[in-house]
């Protein structure tokens, strides 16, 4: 495998070297790729824009839905909180109950 990648990077250290082969490189990118990628994103702009609408119209919906789960988590956490423990004392009573 390493074999390979030595080979790989050699032929392509040789091809970025190459004037001829830089400029067709170049030509290629500039006449077939960037044209294939602005029409490939002006195809897609619009399905962009209503997925961002649709995306917003969904968020305002869940908003009050997501404030009342808010709500009642705090309701619910309120409810469940343990009293406070006091430490010292428990260590007291603790120490109290393994001395007798």
């Amino acid at each position: 495998m390493l074999f390979f990648k030595s080979v790989a990077r050699m032929a392509v250290q040789k091809f970025a070297n190459d004037p001829e082969v830089r400029a067709k490189v170049a030509r290629v990118v500039k006449e077939e790729i960037v044209p294939l990628a602005k029409q490939a994103w002006e195809r897609a702009k619009p399905e962009i824009k209503d997925i961002k609408e649709q995306l917003k119209q969904d968020w305002e919906q869940a908003k009050p839905e997501i404030k009342d789960i808010k709500e009642q988590l705090k309701q619910d956490w309120e409810q469940a909180k343990p009293e406070p423990v006091k430490t010292k004392e428990k260590a007291r009573d603790l120490t109290k109950k393994l001395t007798n």
